[in-house]
């Protein structure tokens, strides 16, 4: 038997089983129901794999079933716009958390991010305020009284590593910025190591 003839009658078998051997999803175990170009697939799969290997920095949707990750986020994926962005850093990547972007994006959406001082560690706005029991508008209040301290470690990380020439590549652009946020936050009186490591984690992994 031919080789050609082989791969036929293997078809031929597989399409009794329901199996549609004309497609891409045999290679890519996709479900037939997902109409993505197999080039499209293939850079999906790529960056739900990555992801798991933090897979708390995923929603269980995604994390169960790549499928699910394809479905939700294939049809804005484009080469232009090709990198994941959180849309709230302190969340896992969602269908509700994430849009594809470009990575100034990512960097820009980091730069607003803001925490909070209050003996010696550093929280979001919502932890801060559950920890303390108040209102949003009450923690803001204690800051414009100079009770808690706001910290900006991100401001204008989408620029750094381009102030410096040499940063040819997002990499090293990207190694540069995680860099200098790290060094921000151990300038925070009392901070940890550890805390400080736990919070540039999320940007550390884009």
């Amino acid at each position: 038997m031919g080789r050609k003839t082989l791969q036929a009658s293997i078809s031929r078998f597989l399409q009794t089983l329901g199996i549609d051997t004309s497609s891409r999803n045999i290679r890519l175990k996709t479900d037939p129901d997902i109409d993505l170009e197999p080039d499209v697939i293939t850079k999906l799969y790529n960056r739900w794999a990555n992801m798991r290997r933090k897979p708390h920095l995923m929603c269980p949707e995604w994390r169960e079933d790549k499928n699910v990750f394809y479905r939700d986020m294939g049809l804005s994926f484009s080469d232009k716009n090709n990198t994941l962005c959180r849309i709230e850093s302190t969340l896992p990547f969602s269908k509700d958390n994430c849009f594809w972007g470009q990575p100034k994006d990512v960097y820009r959406n980091f730069s607003r991010k803001v925490l909070y001082e209050y003996e010696g560690s550093l929280y979001e706005k919502e932890a801060m305020a559950g920890k303390l029991g108040i209102a949003i508008p009450t923690l803001e209040l204690r800051v414009e009284k100079g009770v808690i301290k706001k910290v900006y470690p991100f401001q204008d990380v989408e620029n750094i590593g381009h102030k410096k020439k040499g940063f040819e590549t997002l990499s090293e652009k990207k190694e540069a910025a995680t860099k200098e946020v790290l060094r921000r936050l151990l300038e925070v009186p009392s901070i940890t190591i550890e805390q400080a490591l736990s919070i540039i984690e999320p940007f550390s992994s884009l």
